[in-house]
Parts: C-alpha cells; sequence; structure tokens
C-alpha cells in the first residue's frame, strides 16, 4: 500500500496506520521539491515544511491526492484520515533505517499526537 502512494511524487515517505484501529490512516511526509514546486505554481507561501503542511490549500491537494490513490485499492485498504508531517524523515534523524525503510516504533513515539489526531 505504501508504494502505490509513494508513486505520486508528492509522497516521499508513508506510514500506514490501522492496526488494532477501526479504520486505516496515515502519516504522510511530503516530498518537499515537489511541494515547493507546486506551492510556487499556485502562488501559496511556502517558507518552510513545517509552514507549508498547515495551510488549507497544501492539506487539500493531498487529501485529492489520497483520494484518487484510495481509487486503486481495496475498500478496506483505502486511507480514511491523514496526517501531514511537519519535518522530513532522515537516517540522521533516526527514523529511517541505513537502507531507508521507515523505523516504525521511532515514529510511533514521535508522532503520537500526529497518530491520535487521525482516530480523534
Amino acid at each position: 500500500m505504501e508504494n502505490v502512494f509513494k508513486r505520486s511524487g508528492l509522497v516521499q515517505y508513508i506510514m500506514i496506520l490501522g492496526e488494532n484501529r477501526k479504520y486505516v490512516a496515515a502519516l504522510i511526509v511530503p516530498e518537499s521539491s515537489a511541494l515547493r514546486a507546486w506551492c510556487e505554481a499556485h502562488s501559496v507561501p511556502f517558507e518552510d515544511m513545517a509552514n507549508a503542511v498547515g495551510k488549507p490549500e497544501v492539506v487539500e491537494l493531498f487529501a485529492r491526492e489520497v483520494e484518487r490513490t484510495n481509487q486503486r485499492l481495496g475498500k478496506v485498504e483505502q486511507v480514511k484520515r491523514f496526517a501531514l508531517v511537519p519535518s522530513e524523515w532522515t537516517i540522521a534523524g533516526g527514523e529511517l533505517s541505513a537502507t531507508l525503510k521507515v523505523k516504525r516504533a521511532v515514529i510511533m513515539d514521535r508522532c503520537g499526537d500526529l497518530i491520535d489526531g487521525c482516530y480523534k
């Protein structure tokens, strides 16, 4: 599922959530250069990632992208809610392994508030 979302070009990393939950949600790290280019093309100010992910236009962009991608997935696999992560995940930051795999336990710990927000 995660690879299907990463094909969009706007998604750098995604972590699908849903284990022991009522529905599937996701944490999405936008691809910063693609998001910056989109913001410039649509006259949306882009100071930095943290500021951009809070803008209604950016949230709507990703809502459309999630909806479009959901059409390729089965009903139970579809992402019902998502949160945009305001910072990139990196090896140095501890969110990624040396092979660029998402360290789920680290992300769950660091992004607990965002995850909780997906399920409220």
